[in-house]
């Protein structure tokens, strides 16, 4: 593990989802490259009320911000606003949540 992973209040996950915290060190070769391992530095941090669709892949370092919205398929790999919709490999902004009333 290169990273913690850290979900917020009411968020939640469609079929399929991969959080993925872990890398490997590229500058070694063989053998070695399979074991360098950093401990840290690849968090991921998703927020309160976040919607993961179905089939999403998030790659560490990355913060998704509260309420936003990936949708399906998409691959995230940095950050991602709060109350925005985003789509596509890499994940980038499609729309924004608007809270209704009531």
């Amino acid at each position: 593990m290169s990273g913690r992973i850290a979900i917020g209040a009411d968020a939640f996950f469609g079929h399929r989802c991969m959080v993925l915290t872990g890398t490997h060190d590229v500058g070694h070769l063989g053998s070695r490259r399979q074991t360098s391992i950093p401990l840290e530095g690849r968090d991921v941090v998703i927020g309160d009320g976040v919607w993961i669709a179905s089939g999403v892949i998030i790659i560490g370092p990355s913060t998704i911000g509260e309420h936003a919205v990936v949708s399906a398929g998409s691959v995230v790999r940095g950050d991602v606003e709060p109350f925005s919709i985003v789509a596509g490999n890499p994940a980038a902004p499609v729309g924004r949540v608007r809270p209704k009333e009531g």
